[in-house]
């Protein structure tokens, strides 16, 4: 929690019906790119809602050195066996698929102006379906 009261701390959720599926959470500072990663530590307190599982990042730094006091922050989630083999038993010689399931919504504490989930398959997967929800819009193979 704050040290003082210039300390800036972003605080970031991940649902707590993820949390057996979270491997990490990564956080970059966007204007300075993919190498300004930031420490990114595990929070709990009593008074939390233990749905969810928090994390802090200390943005003192990045407000002091804003120009407009906005800091633009990147969030990478990095889960396993978030996806069910279809059909759930099969040969060799059948064709197979897996069903990715997420939600389209980050939750966050914060307004944030826009989100976007982008989901990278490997080479050679094929998108088979997208259920669409009517408050998102679809960019390629991004949602």
């Amino acid at each position: 929690m704050p040290e003082s009261s210039d300390d800036k701390f972003y605080q970031y959720t991940v649902a707590g019906d993820f949390a057996s599926t979270l491997i990490a959470v990564s956080c970059t500072d966007v204007l300075r790119g993919e190498d300004a990663t930031l420490p990114i530590k595990q929070v709990f307190t009593k008074s939390m809602n233990l749905t969810m599982v928090w994390f802090e990042v200390d943005i003192s730094d990045l407000v002091a050195k804003s120009k407009d006091q906005f800091v633009y922050l990147q969030f990478s989630e990095m889960h396993k066996r978030r996806k069910n083999p279809f059909p759930p038993q099969a040969s060799i010689m059948d064709t197979q698929s897996f069903k990715f399931t997420d939600s389209a919504v980050v939750l966050s504490p914060y307004k944030v102006e826009t989100q976007t989930l982008e989901i990278e398959l490997p080479k050679g997967a094929k998108v088979v379906g997208i259920t669409k929800h009517p408050q998102t819009t679809y960019e390629d193979k991004k949602i």
